[in-house]
């Protein structure tokens, strides 16, 4: 096989890959909303979404792919130039993507893919090779080339904005007599509406997969005509839709959260508005960015609403990633086939073989300083660990270790002990900001992402309740008595429970539904230790006699007051130690019932 077959299935290997990372890194505009107002849980919104992202490239039509397989034009150079040209193109738009993802900035996968090919065509081939169609427009008004390309990107937003604007105005008119039981039935529609956004952005987005696609196989004499084969629409609506599923969490928190707070109708508004700009873009041919029509959308509708609300310091950040866009993708390309093509130089000097080239490649990379960019990229996209059942076992250990000093404390009493409890709560405070840390930059986990997350602030909670249980009873002066020391004994016995159950989640799932359910168990133990503690706290009855008897007495009736004030106080500075140690329980049964979900879920 030639050298050209070989280029042909590297180049779409490589947009292949983009099509997925378009993908993931799009999911946060269609699944944001509903996730933001409450309407789905995570899992029912990817669901809906997955499925007819699927759907709209099929449905959807090519007038997206002909767009963008037609705004270069590289038929006069070898196939292998070209094919390497688009390649290089598409490695530069995949790291830009991979850069905004990782930072969790909403930024243009379009516009991505349209810097990082013209870049290195300029470069490589000159400017003639790009089709702009300036002039075609200017002197007939009919649209081509990166000039539609680039309209279609800078005016989608705009309209976006406006038409979010006007939808919210009128929806809100509509519904400003309605009763609060109108948002169950807005975030039933929101079923409807996520599916419309899906469906329109499968149609549009993985078009332009398609056409690149398309433009290899007819560079490289694989088809005769411009025409998107079945199995190339097939392949980007698996790829695409594959992206969506691996979603990206950090973009969902900053649509879904930073921009402007979202209810229900403010979800349903932004999704009509997107979906129906995004579909007509499809049908038209234009290619526009889901992330610029959505997040501009919500812009709209919050500027509609309370314009003081919307977060215009994100939106600030959002315009200069959609402004530097194109360049930097560009540059990228155009530093990855400035590299290529050094290598192909030296290869050729040195007449190495294939596998050898391969290697000096990679090294020549080394050596320029491009090492810790490609290995950063790689760890995000293929994390090579955190063992993510790991990152909730250390946090069970911190916890474990931190209850164990707690009941030597409630035992003994001493100061240094209680210092060893606070200090314990801090490491592991900085123990969960390091788990949550290598959650977030996680590409995937082998079980449910917010269920590790609750785990992991569960367990954190129960050891913050335990340091403020020691504070309170240094500040006010209280000694542990019977009842403090059984319940600190309970919490270390369920957090040893929510330990082994952890643990057991790697090799034998199931057996771990016992830990779970002891967990649960140790709180309502300790449940039935505050309520009896209460009771025998405020039970004044061993005092009334003495308390009547020196009232009686005209000489101590002030002396009465005080000690039945006094006993008062302590009783209640007592009663918020219990309190705390009972709250410090409820975090155990919630770590308890996400175990229990765990091995559900897996088993």
């Amino acid at each position: 096989m030639d050298t050209v077959y070989w280029l042909a299935i590297a180049t779409i290997s490589i947009v292949v890959i983009f099509d997925y990372t378009n993908g993931f890194h799009d999911a946060a505009n269609i699944i944001a909303t509903p996730i933001a107002s409450r309407a789905m849980t995570p899992i029912q919104a990817v669901t809906i979404v997955a499925t007819f992202e699927f759907l709209g490239p099929l449905l959807g039509g090519t007038a997206v792919a002909n767009t963008i397989g037609k705004f270069i034009d590289l038929s006069d150079l070898e196939s292998s130039v070209s094919m390497t040209i688009i390649l290089c193109g598409c490695f530069g738009a995949i790291t830009w993507n991979l850069w905004t993802w990782y930072y969790g900035i909403p930024s243009s996968s379009s516009h991505a893919l349209v810097g990082g090919l013209a870049g290195p065509v300029i470069v490589a081939a000159g400017p003639q090779y790009v089709v702009w169609g300036a002039d075609e427009f200017l002197t007939t008004g009919h649209m081509t080339g990166v000039t539609k390309v680039i309209l279609a990107l800078i005016l989608s937003p705009i309209i976006g904005f406006w038409v979010g604007f006007i939808i919210h105005r009128l929806m809100s008119g509509l519904l400003r007599g309605a009763r609060p039981i109108a948002n169950k039935y807005l975030r039933l529609s929101q079923y409807v509406t996520s599916a419309a956004m899906a469906f329109s952005h499968g149609a549009n987005d993985a078009q332009k997969s398609m056409g690149i696609i398309t433009m290899v196989l007819l560079l490289g004499g694989f088809v005769d005509e411009f025409r998107v084969p079945m199995w190339v629409v097939l392949l980007c609506a698996a790829a695409i839709t594959l992206g969506v599923l691996s979603g990206g969490w950090r973009i969902v928190r900053t649509i879904g959260f930073a921009i402007y707070k979202i209810r229900p109708l403010h979800a349903v508004n932004g999704q009509i508005s997107a979906a129906s700009i995004i579909f007509t873009a499809a049908i038209a041919g234009a290619p526009v960015s889901t992330t610029h029509v959505t997040s501009s959308a919500l812009m709209g509708i919050g500027a509609s609403e309370r314009p003081k609300a919307v977060g215009w310091s994100k939106a600030r950040e959002i315009l200069m990633t959609w402004v530097l866009t194109i360049p930097g993708s560009a540059i990228v390309g155009i530093a990855t086939y400035l590299v290529v093509k050094l290598m192909l130089v030296l290869l050729r000097r040195q007449s190495v073989t294939c596998s050898a080239g391969g290697i000096a490649i990679m090294r020549s990379i080394e050596m320029s300083g491009g090492n810790s960019l490609l290995t950063r990229i790689v760890d995000r996209v293929l994390p090579k660990t955190p063992d993510f059942f790991s990152l909730v076992d250390d946090q069970c250990d911190m916890a474990v270790a931190t209850m164990e000093e707690l009941v030597v404390f409630m035992e003994s009493g001493k100061k240094k002990v209680g210092k060893h409890v606070k200090r314990m709560e801090k490491e592991g405070d900085e123990l969960k900001r390091r788990n949550i840390e290598a959650l977030n930059k996680s590409f995937s986990t082998p079980m449910d992402r917010e269920d590790i997350y609750r785990a992991i602030v569960a367990v954190d909670h129960l050891m913050n309740y335990a340091k403020t249980t020691v504070r309170e009873m240094e500040v006010f002066g209280i000694e542990p008595d019977q009842y403090s020391l059984q319940m600190a004994i309970h919490l270390k016995e369920g957090t040893q429970s929510l330990q082994e159950g952890f643990r057991k989640l790697r090799e034998n799932a199931i057996l771990a539904e016992i830990d779970a359910l002891a967990a649960r168990k140790a709180e309502r133990t300790i449940e039935k230790l505050y309520r009896k503690a209460l009771a025998e706290l405020f039970d004044m009855s061993p005092y009334v006699e003495d308390i009547r008897a020196k009232k009686a007495n005209s000489g101590q009736k002030l002396e009465a007051e005080i000690v039945a004030f006094e006993y008062v106080m302590v009783a209640f500075k007592r009663r918020e130690v219990y309190r705390h140690m009972s709250n410090a329980a409820d975090r155990l049964a919630h770590a308890g019932s996400t175990l229990y979900d765990i091995v559900v879920k897996i088993s």
